[in-house]
């Protein structure tokens, strides 16, 4: 029973959990903060469904990598299919029960709340399975990052904003945009350090068509422009009072600074040695910097509402 929970551990990849549970916080967060009242409940639910999808997402996504040749060694942060735990075919059986639960919670959202939930969770799920999958391909075809940036990024906090109020507005989208760059940035973190192996399969990734510099380019823009838009957003609401008006106290994503920079200044010199190599595992860092920033900004919107602000 211990070995078979820990090749599920292993097969989820739940390192990579706060790109999806993140901007469901942050969805939550902001609508406490504009007056809503939070049903924990919900929260968790909403969280526990997005994982689940998220898994789903990630045991897909291993099962066609390995199936096309992509994934064929084995590094810190593999899953289970190319480790030789689990087949192809066990992967994607794995995924559809991860599907199954998840859905089932959107479900009962959707008694809750109505259809427009069963519309943002399916979409979700088509984007996250389809990042690999047959027909569309969508990692293969350069098109990955932008379906990752609404399924596990603005969609999700979208989501969970509504589920928490019963109505859908810019507000949890625009708010949440900053988080969903760094989801990305997770995301092109793995996609560039495989461009070389990408390229000789053809698989067209985004990472593979920008090349070495400008996939460095496109990643400090991604981690260094997440922070900065944050700054920029709550420095507008203030000065033209938008409503609602995001908190001076969300500065305190400026406590990442010095992790941001950090992986910049390695994701520029590509690391390849060490236990792990960094740049082997940049992908993993991007998630611990996606999980402090989320947590900062959710405490910002926090403290606003004790605040007053």
């Amino acid at each position: 029973m211990i070995a078979q929970l820990r090749v599920f551990w292993i097969a989820i990849r739940p390192y990579a959990f706060p790109a999806s549970i993140m901007p469901a916080l942050i969805g939550a967060a902001a609508a406490w903060y504009t007056g809503v009242p939070l049903n924990v409940i919900h929260l968790f639910l909403a969280s526990l469904g997005v994982a689940l999808i998220h898994a789903a997402g990630n045991l897909v996504n291993d099962a066609y990598d390995y199936a096309k040749g992509i994934d064929r060694h084995v590094i810190p942060v593999s899953g289970a299919v190319v480790r030789g735990l689990i087949t192809a075919r066990q992967a994607l059986k794995l995924a559809t029960y991860c599907a199954i639960f998840g859905a089932g919670i959107g479900i009962y959202f959707v008694f809750l709340r109505g259809v427009l939930v069963a519309a943002i969770g399916l979409g979700g799920l088509l984007l996250a399975v389809c990042y690999t999958a047959p027909p569309l391909h969508l990692k293969y075809r350069g098109l990955g990052d932008l379906a990752i940036l609404f399924a596990f990024g603005v969609g999700v906090a979208a989501g969970s904003w509504f589920v928490q109020t019963g109505r859908l507005t810019w507000t949890p989208v625009v708010w949440g945009f900053p988080q969903a760059m760094l989801v990305v940035g997770i995301l092109h973190a793995n996609n560039w350090r495989d461009i070389g192996r990408d390229g000789e399969l053809g698989a067209r990734s985004l990472a593979q068509r920008l090349g070495d510099r400008g996939s460095f380019l496109y990643y400090a823009v991604l981690t260094a422009g997440a922070l900065l838009l944050a700054v920029l957003m709550i420095a507008a609401s203030q000065v033209w009072a938008i409503t609602p008006r995001m908190p001076w106290t969300c500065l305190l994503v400026f406590l990442a600074i010095p992790q941001t920079t950090g992986l910049i200044r390695s994701a520029y010199a590509r690391p390849t040695t060490g236990d792990p190599p960094p740049f082997v595992v940049l992908d993993a860092a991007t998630a611990q910097l996606n999980l402090t920033f989320g947590l900062l900004f959710t405490a910002g919107l926090v403290l606003g509402r004790i605040l007053g602000l």
